[in-house]
């Protein structure tokens, strides 16, 4: 098989900080411990980054944030940013694991989205 199909070099470009750590180090021990090829490990790497973070690639995330003792959620495309503008303000900002489990729990599978105030 021709390593080049599975390059995923394209789609890493895609992820924000956070995610690019954590699909680094998937691939790094897939490789390094599991002895497996590069192309391989990081291929391997993307696959259970998808899994865990399906939004990866879309550049938008959900985080959860709670105000006032009430958990809100936040959908944005720049979550650093968010994580600052949301200190700023004494709150602490999660991203959301599996986005499409949360809004099925919490809005019955479809939400409206406001403009936030700060």
């Amino acid at each position: 098989m021709s390593e080049q199909l599975f390059d995923v070099s394209d789609l890493v470009e895609l992820l924000d900080p956070e995610l690019r750590d954590w699909y680094d180090e998937r691939a790094a021990i897939r490789e390094y411990d599991g002895g497996l090829d590069r192309w391989l490990a990081e291929s391997l790497a993307m696959l259970d980054l998808l899994r865990a973070y399906p939004d990866a690639l879309t550049q938008m995330c959900l985080a959860q944030v709670e105000v006032d003792g009430k958990m809100d959620f936040l959908l944005t495309t720049d979550i650093d940013g968010a994580r600052q503008r949301c200190s700023a303000h004494g709150l602490h900002l999660r991203r959301v694991v599996r986005p499409d489990l949360s809004m099925d729990e919490h809005f019955n599978g479809v939400a409206i989205l406001k403009r936030l105030a700060c």
